[in-house]
């Protein structure tokens, strides 16, 4: 995130503060001044900032011991499935806001009958190793795709990512070369691989997986991907729960 500096990591977790934050702090000590009531509104709010992030790092603590867990997507982490009766919604917030455990064997986690084949993204661009970073940048602006495989003679030799371009970017220039940038000691998944499996081996969702199949390239897992296959899956199961009555028969 922009502007935004870390100030503490736990759990795979990085706590970051946006300086939007302190300078609502400081307008709002210069406005009012410094006055017993003013500093118990900010002691109120800062409070509520860290029950937030206690909440978070809860999940994420339980995460490997509950049947619903949270599948870190993007800075809001979503559930791996949707609970399906309001008393296991109860149960994850409980588990969030006391760290009890609820044994994995009360629920599957939709993740576990997803195979990475099925929420790998298939049209993708490629970078060579002797690419520019201008090169890379126009690739970037071109389209939605953020993280690029470098691949060298059909072997993949490295991953690029958005933040690792724009570091190079500020430091090299843009004539700089991909092979001196791109991240050489990378993670991959096999098509057939479950992905609650990926996810586990690489603690998070990945900001950028290559697919290897046979030694070739044939699919990146991304987070998108990830979040569009749970959130295209929960509209589907919602969808057939209100369309259907208890005996089968259809609702119009």
């Amino acid at each position: 995130m922009k502007r935004s500096f870390k100030f503490a990591r736990s759990l795979g977790i990085d706590g970051l503060l946006h300086v939007s934050f302190l300078l609502v702090l400081a307008f709002i000590l210069s406005a009012h001044g410094a006055s017993p009531r003013v500093f118990g509104g900010l002691g109120f709010v800062l409070a509520l900032v860290g029950a937030v992030l206690v909440h978070r790092f809860v999940q994420q603590m339980m995460a490997p011991q509950v049947a619903v867990a949270p599948v870190p997507v993007g800075p809001v982490p979503c559930l791996a499935r949707i609970p399906e009766k309001p008393a296991q919604e109860l149960r994850v917030s409980c588990l969030s806001l006391t760290g009890r455990e609820i044994p994995s064997a009360a629920a599957k986690s939709s993740t576990g009958d997803i195979a990475v084949r099925e929420v790998m993204l298939t049209d993708f661009q490629t970078l060579s190793p002797d690419d520019t970073l201008g090169e890379a940048t126009h690739l970037l602006m071109g389209g939605s795709q953020e993280d690029f495989p470098v691949v060298d003679y059909s072997c993949l030799v490295g991953v690029l990512t958005r933040d690792r371009l724009f570091e190079a970017l500020r430091s090299e220039g843009e004539s700089a070369l991909v092979r001196d940038t791109m991240e050489r000691d990378f993670e991959t998944a096999q098509p057939s691989e479950r992905l609650d499996e990926v996810l586990a081996r690489t603690e998070s969702s990945p900001a950028a997986l290559p697919v290897i199949s046979g030694g070739r390239l044939i699919g990146m897992l991304t987070e998108q991907n990830i979040s569009e296959r749970l959130m295209i899956r929960a509209a589907l199961t919602s969808r057939r729960h209100t369309s259907s009555f208890p005996d089968g028969s259809s609702q119009f």
